[in-house]
Formats: C-alpha cells, sequence, structure tokens
C-alpha cells in the first residue's frame, strides 16, 4: 500500500528519517509537511551525517578485519600463547560462531531498545573483548576475549546493516548497500594485509587491544550523531515502557533456543574431531525453536510466516551456501599463499584483494547498469551463481605450487565479481519474488542468514581442512620415514612454518597443504554446484497477489470506522463494507460514494451483523460508550432496570453489542482476522481501584467472552488500544480544562499523578494501525498513539508550538468534577488517574506491544503537526 506525503510516495519501506530518494536523510530550512506525515526522527544535519559515516567506516573495518587478520597473525599467536595446531582453528572460529549465533537477536534487540543504544553497547562489547583479547596469556582467556569481540561483531555487523537501511532513501537504498558490503569486503582484504604487515613489527597484542579505543570513540559518534528517539516510530514512545516492560519483552526461550541450535551444530564440525552428538542434538534444538516461535512467543526473533515462502527460503539457503563457499576462499587464499607459494604474511594477506575488488566491482556494475527496473532477475541470478561455481572448481583445480600467480591472481577476481553480482541480482529478485509489503522483512532476513556463512563456511571448512592436513602430513612424513609429531603439530598451527623447511619436510608439507586446500575448495564448487539448484528452485515467477480481500468495518461512521475504511479502500486488492444504521446520513452516503459497500443493520439485531459479516477476510469492529451514557440518557429512563445506574445500564449494553459482534464473527467462514478496538481492564491492573472504569472495562469483557466462548476466534483475533483522542482537546473543560491567567499564560488543570504517561493518538490514523495489524501475526495487544507524553511534557510540547506560555497544574478527581459537574467528568478523571497510575494499557501485561514493536511502518500524525495544525482560540480566549 502506498500513502501520498508532501514530498512523494511512502511506503512500509520508508525510512524513519525523512531521507529523499536520493541519499541519505538531510535537514531541510522548514517542513511544509501536512498533519498525517509519519512520526519520524528529524532528519540529520551535515556534521551529524560526516559523523556517523566515518564512525560506520570505522566500525566495517574493525568487524571486517577481525574475520581475516586472523589468519596472518595465527602463527605468532599460536607460538606466544603455546598453543597446538587443533587448537588454533578456535582463534577465529570464537569470534566468528558467537557472532553468527547472536545476529539475530541483536536484531530484535535494537527494535526493543533501539538501534542506537544497541550500536553503543555492541562497540563496548568489541572493545571489552579487544582489550581482554590483547592482553590474554592463556588459551582460555584469548578466546573468551574473541567470544565477547564476537557478542560486540554480531551487533555492529547486524546494526551497521540497520542504519544503512533506515538512514537512506529508498531509490539508492541498494546502491548504500552495495557500497556498505563493499566496505566489508575491503575490510576482509585489508585486515589480512596490515595484520601481516604488522605482527613482524608491534607483535600481535597491540592488533587487538588497539581496535578498543577506535571502537568506543565510533560508538560514540555514532551515539551522539543519531537523534535519541532514533529507532522509535513515535518520538518519546521509549518512556512509555519501563525497563523491565522492555526485558520482559525479549524472547529469551527464542534466543536461547536459536543460540544453542547454531552453537552445537558448529561445535561439533569445528572440533578436531568431529562430534557427532551436538551435531544430533541440534536440529532437534532447532525444531524447539521454530515450535516457540510459532506458538509461544509474543515477539518472534525471526519472523517465521515469511519462512513460509518458498521463494524466501531456499533464497536464504542459497545466501547461506553461496557466502559459506565463498569464505571458505577468503580464509584459505592467504594460506595458500603462505604454505605453498611461499610468499610474506604481508604479501599472502594481499591475495584477497582481487576478490574482494571484485566483490565490490560486481555488484556496483550490477546495481548500476544492468537493474534499473523492477520484475525478475531469473536468468542473471543464474546465471552469476554459475560463474561462481567454476571460479571456485577452477581456483581448486589451481591451488599447486607450480599454477601461475596471475592466473590464480584472475581467478579469485572473477570469484569476487561473480559473487558481488550474485548477490545484487538475488536481492533484485527476491523483491520480486515477495509482495511489496514484505519487501523490508524478507530482505533482512536474507541478510541475517547471509551472516551465518561466515562461520558456517570458516568452521566447516576449518574442520575438514584439518583434518585432511593432518592425515596427508603423517601419512607423507611416515613413507618418507621421518616422521615428527611434534613438526605435524607446528604445520597445522602455522602455515608460516612451511617456509623453514628443507628438502623432503619441505615437499612433504607443501604437499600436505596442497591436498588439504584443493579437498576444501572442491568440496565447496560441489557446495556451489547445490547452491545453484537451490537458488534455480526459488522460482521466476513474481508473488500472487490475493484477487480480493474484503474487510468489513462495524462502526464505520464512527471516527475509528470512518479511518479505518478510507485506509483500506485506497490499499490493494481490498473491498470495504461497512454496517451502518442509517444509509441515509450524510457520512454514509460520503463513505458509499467513495466505494465502501453499505449494509444497513444494528449492533442489537444479530442478524443484520451476520449479513454484514458474511464472506469477509477481516473484520475490525468497536463500540461506543458515549458521553451521554454517563448520565441518564433517553434509551436508560426507558430500559433501565430498577436501582440500575446509567454507567452500569450503559455497561450491560455495550457488552451485549461487543457479545453480538462475537457471536456473528465466529460463524464467519474464511475469517482470518478479527481486530477488536478495546481498553485495558482498569479493575484488573489497578487490583480494583478503579473497576467501575466501565467504558474501558466494558471493552475488556467483550475480549474476556471471546476467550472463553470462541476460543477459535480468539486465536484469530488482534487488540488494539487506540490512546486518548488528541482531538478531546476540542471537548472543553470536561476533557481538558483550560484556565486563562491574567498574565496571558494558560494552565491546563486536571487529573493524572501518576509516573507513566499518556498515549495521545489522532483518531483519523486508526486505519493505519489496524493495516498494519493485518500484517503481523494474530495476538498482538497494539497500543495505537503518535506519542507518549507525559502531562508536564505535553503541555511543554504545546506550549512551544503555539507559543503561548503554559504550565500544568494537577488537581483532584473532585476538583475535576467540580469544574463541570456530571458522571462524564468523572468518568474522564477516573480515566486519567488509572493510565497515569498503572499505564493507560496496564503495565505488566506481556501481550502489548507498541507500534515500533510490530516490525512494520506505520504513518502516524506526530504530536507537533497536531497541535501546529489546530485552531486553539477557544483556549486562548
Amino acid at each position: 500500500m502506498k500513502h501520498q506525503t508532501s514530498s512523494g510516495v511512502l511506503t512500509e519501506q520508508t525510512p524513519l528519517l525523512s531521507a529523499d530518494e536520493d541519499g541519505i536523510s538531510h535537514a531541510s530550512p522548514e517542513s511544509n509537511a501536512p498533519t498525517g506525515t509519519p512520526t519520524s526522527s528529524p532528519p540529520l544535519g551535515t556534521p551529524r551525517v560526516i559523523l556517523i559515516i566515518l564512525s560506520l567506516c570505522i566500525l566495517i573495518f574493525l568487524q571486517a578485519s577481525n574475520m581475516s587478520g586472523i589468519t596472518t597473525a595465527q602463527s605468532s599467536i599460536a607460538d606466544d600463547l603455546n598453543t597446538s595446531g587443533e587448537d588454533a582453528i578456535w582463534f577465529t572460529s570464537a569470534y566468528l560462531i558467537s557472532m553468527a549465533s547472536l545476529a539475530p537477536l541483536i536484531g530484535r534487540l535494537s527494535q526493543i531498545f533501539t538501534p542506537r543504544l544497541c550500536i553503543l553497547s555492541s562497540c563496548l562489547l568489541f572493545a571489552a573483548g579487544g582489550l581482554l583479547t590483547g592482553h590474554a596469556h592463556s588459551f582460555i582467556t584469548f578466546i573468551s576475549g574473541r567470544i565477547v569481540s564476537g557478542v560486540g561483531g554480531a551487533g555492529v555487523m547486524t546494526l551497521i546493516l540497520i542504519l544503512v537501511i533506515e538512514l537512506t532513501g529508498t531509490k539508492r537504498r541498494g546502491l548504500f548497500l552495495g557500497l556498505a558490503n563493499a566496505g566489508f569486503t575491503t575490510g576482509v582484504a585489508l585486515g589480512a594485509v596490515v595484520a601481516g604487515g604488522l605482527v613482524g613489527i608491534t607483535g600481535w597484542r597491540p592488533l587487538f587491544w588497539g581496535q578498543a579505543p577506535l571502537a568506543v570513540l565510533a560508538g560514540i559518534g555514532i551515539f551522539w550523531g543519531l537523534p535519541t528517539q532514533f529507532g522509535s516510530a513515535a518520538a518519546g514512545d521509549g518512556k512509555a515502557r519501563s525497563l523491565a516492560y522492555k526485558f520482559a519483552h525479549v524472547d529469551y526461550s527464542g534466543a536461547a533456543l536459536l543460540t544453542s541450535s547454531l552453537v552445537l551444530f558448529l561445535l561439533g564440525l569445528t572440533s578436531p574431531k568431529i562430534q557427532y552428538v551436538p551435531i544430533l542434538i541440534s536440529p532437534v534444538v532447532l525444531a524447539l525453536f521454530v515450535a516457540n516461535e510459532l506458538y509461544l512467543a509474543h515477539d518472534p526473533i525471526i519472523p517465521i510466516p515469511v519462512l513460509r515462502s518458498r521463494g524466501v527460503l531456499l533464497t536464504c539457503f542459497a545466501q547461506v551456501g553461496l557466502m559459506s563457499v565463498r569464505w571458505s576462499v577468503l580464509f584459505y587464499a592467504p594460506v595458500y599463499a603462505l604454505a605453498v607459494r611461499n610468499w610474506s604474511p604481508a604479501t599472502a594477506g594481499s591475495i584477497l584483494l582481487p576478490t574482494n575488488a571484485g566483490f565490490a566491482l560486481g555488484g556496483l556494475l550490477v546495481g548500476g547498469l544492468h537493474i534499473r527496473r523492477t520484475g525478475s532477475f531469473y536468468l542473471p541470478t543464474i546465471t552469476a551463481f554459475a560463474f561462481f561455481t567454476f571460479a571456485v572448481a577452477l581456483l581448486a583445480f589451481l591451488a599447486t605450487p607450480t599454477s601461475p600467480a596471475p592466473l590464480i591472481v584472475a581467478t579469485t577476481a572473477l570469484l569476487g565479481l561473480s559473487t558481488g553480482a550474485a548477490i545484487t541480482y538475488t536481492l533484485a529478485h527476491l523483491l520480486h519474488l515477495t509482495a511489496p509489503p514484505t519487501h523490508f522483512v524478507a530482505t533482512s532476513l536474507s541478510t541475517t542468514f547471509r551472516g551465518f556463512a561466515s562461520s558456517f563456511g570458516t568452521a566447516i571448512g576449518g574442520g575438514l581442512f584439518v583434518h585432511v592436513l593432518r592425515r596427508s602430513l603423517e601419512r607423507g612424513f611416515a613413507e618418507v620415514g621421518v616422521l615428527k609429531p611434534d613438526l605435524v603439530e607446528e604445520l597445522l598451527r602455522s602455515p608460516a612454518a612451511v617456509a623453514g623447511l628443507e628438502g623432503v619436510e619441505a615437499q612433504v608439507a607443501r604437499g600436505g597443504y596442497v591436498e588439504a586446500l584443493r579437498t576444501v575448495w572442491f568440496s565447496a564448487a560441489a557446495v556451489a554446484v547445490v547452491v545453484v539448484f537451490v537458488q534455480a528452485a526459488a522460482g521466476w515467477k513474481g508473488a500472487v497477489e490475493i484477487e480480493e480481500h474484503y474487510g468489513d468495518v462495524i462502526g464505520v461512521t464512527g471516527n475509528q470506522g470512518s479511518s479505518v475504511a478510507s485506509v483500506f479502500l485506497q490499499a490493494p486488492n481490498w473491498t470495504v463494507r461497512g454496517l451502518v444504521r442509517d444509509p441515509s446520513s450524510p457520512k454514509a452516503i460520503e463513505l458509499g460514494a467513495k466505494g465502501v459497500e453499505l449494509v444497513k443493520g444494528d449492533l442489537t439485531d444479530p442478524p443484520s451483523i451476520a449479513a454484514a459479516a458474511e464472506g469477509v477476510h477481516v473484520i475490525f469492529a468497536n463500540t461506543r460508550f458515549n458521553p451521554a451514557q454517563a448520565s441518564e440518557s433517553a434509551e436508560f429512563k426507558a430500559h433501565a432496570l430498577p436501582g440500575q445506574s446509567p454507567i452500569d445500564f450503559h455497561y450491560e449494553e455495550e457488552v451485549a453489542k461487543g457479545r453480538n459482534i462475537a457471536d456473528a464473527a465466529a460463524n464467519v467462514k474464511g475469517l482470518e482476522r478479527l481486530i477488536w478496538s478495546s481498553a485495558s481492564e482498569p479493575g484488573k491492573w489497578s487490583k480494583g481501584k478503579y473497576a467501575d472504569l466501565m467504558s474501558f472495562e466494558s471493552k475488556g469483557a467483550v475480549w474476556k467472552y471471546i476467550q472463553d466462548s470462541h476460543q477459535e476466534l480468539a486465536k484469530k483475533t488482534s487488540i488494539l488500544y487506540l490512546g486518548s483522542y488528541a482531538t478531546n482537546m476540542r471537548w472543553g473543560p470536561a476533557a481538558y480544562n483550560w484556565i486563562k491567567k491574567d498574565d496571558g499564560s494558560v494552565a491546563l488543570r486536571i487529573p493524572g499523578t501518576g509516573p507513566h504517561p499518556i498515549p495521545f493518538v489522532v483518531p483519523s490514523d486508526t486505519g493505519n494501525y489496524v493495516l498494519a495489524l493485518t500484517k503481523v501475526p494474530p495476538g498482538k495487544k497494539l497500543v495505537g498513539c503518535s506519542e507518549c507524553l507525559t502531562w508536564d511534557e505535553f503541555v511543554e510540547l504545546w506550549s512551544r508550538v503555539v507559543g503561548v506560555k503554559a504550565v500544568y497544574e494537577p488537581c483532584t478527581i473532585e476538583e475535576h468534577v467540580q469544574a463541570v459537574p456530571g458522571g462524564y467528568t468523572r468518568m474522564i478523571g477516573n480515566m486519567y488517574e488509572y493510565a497515569t497510575q498503572f499505564g493507560y494499557w496496564g503495565d505488566g501485561d506481556p501481550d502489548v506491544v507498541f507500534p515500533e514493536d510490530l516490525g512494520v511502518q506505520i504513518k502516524r500524525t506526530p504530536m507537533e503537526e497536531f497541535i501546529k495544525n489546530e485552531d486553539w482560540a477557544r483556549v486562548l480566549n
């Protein structure tokens, strides 16, 4: 679906920062955005952009160089720590396993705690790991430092891509992602070169502890460069939830299961001797993870519904295979140069320059010259994969001491070129395979899977390499009668040790490395062949859109219902039906003219509700607790039972209407979702203190009825907690008691003494929240709000925007009622006190989420824009 803004088209993929289509977010002198523009962080000024870019470049280099730099420094580290050759493999594996295992968790944490906080925390962990590693005097301490660095590296890798996606416009986002990928691969190449050049001068320790200050400075640079509200779709939402709430919404079981599954699998394969028990346990744990995500997790780490797409699933697997094979080349090409070609450490590291330059060039050429349209890129993708497979097989064939060096270099360049092209084509084709609303999730998932590849490629390849090398060396030395266990261990530990050998020992050692390298790379080529077929099986047909989706809006002429109807009428493939009491009313006629199918009915007439709901896929329903219902209305006087209060009478009436809706919805064949506009249960969350807040309790009672009487319907239900209407400011002192003072200033005098903020919502945004709920699994309780503000914060914002001095003066409920006597005023006062004391949404409810938690962009009206566009003459006069 697309929404028009003053600057163009806003889609679910629009960046949080108001970027233009051609580049990074920037500051403009003024904003002419109309009310209704999405709530977002403010644009970035040039100094912030420069600071963020420089910091990102530092982090990209540090994170990437840690993957490859260890290869040329490994010998010195192993000698200093007296580490065996079999144990030396953990120098890299410890970092890569921890990084790959935690990457999905970091992505989820960034949604809960914001990328700004997570990138700083990740940089601090990365720095701590570098310090621990650089000062290690034992193998255990060194590996512990590498694990800590890997945890930080997981955050750095994931969050850099999140920042690139969030900070760039859609038109050139692919270019910036390509540049980021080019930066990563450049860091991998230079990491080995720099480490190889410095290790002989400074020793290996400064290579690690020297990264700490750079990582800290880069983290602080990004933290300062990003706006404080970056990552929250509504400024101030972070204040709405306590730290305990945020931690409660982490999917700990899913994180533990996914991490355990990956760690078990990689540990089993990377051990000097393959450990079959952890490998066999790993898929069992993975199955438990999937079950947890499907049936137990409130906020799954990985969006399982997206994985149900064959195209997405196979593309992700193909990405893992492609990049795993590439990593086997990146890791062992310098080893080939050291052990087989007898190059110096610095020169050995430079063998990665051609393949990484080709990688960057391939992506940029494909993105800049060919991918200038939407649609299928099936054949180009398969072709790029095929060239990649050919390059790997050719490299394996050429991995001998006598192959021409220029041919080796050209082969690695071809491998890099085809990899860059394959990744870029795959992304473009993935967008063709998936529907637009899922593009952001699908591309993020592909990136996450690709992040696993470094661990899989080096860990699995490393295990195979050590096994083959040990076997070849022991067999070779035994055949010539010079078997020396210590020499075998030294050669396993240090490829550079081959250069110090002469005669038959050098021949055996070099031959062992050739056999091990060719085995790894021919095996990688075989995997690449399989990957070609996996990618081919992803298909070439685009996402099949649902021909027609029917939505039923119950209460279509109200504030909420009319917004829902308007938004869904603009969404592709939606037909909207609406239940109205009077089809001849001006509002009904207006909606009918827009395309709403009007069905006459009443919530007290179950057959009319059933007729309106027949054959629909989604039902949005709400009932209205009319302000008049707090007093003796004509309906109350005609039908109330003896001794029944107006509030109790209308509570029962509203609950009965909600039950009628639920009964009708439960019998709709093919219904996919019921979205019930509800409210939290004050009696439950306040432990009875505000149990008489019937405007809330009535809606909660309907939800309880659905859970008790219609369990299957409950599984299809999403709850929308719309915040306090910002438009209530127009209603006068019963809702907002503005007091004008003699000096021309004003005071807002209303109850609300608790610590919790009020979630403010513009009713015309209701449809955007409802549409977002249709894009995520049921079971969410979404707090629909633009911003969450305390009364002091709201008055401060109002004063700044309107330009009138204002203060908040709290009062008691009784004082509030005295201003405008009546049951409605008391009900509003109770609502404010409950909301600020116990949370409008019921603080402590684990099912409650906020807009930024959904993973779907939601168009919202910022409170500043709402205030700016309101006429405040009534308040000021």
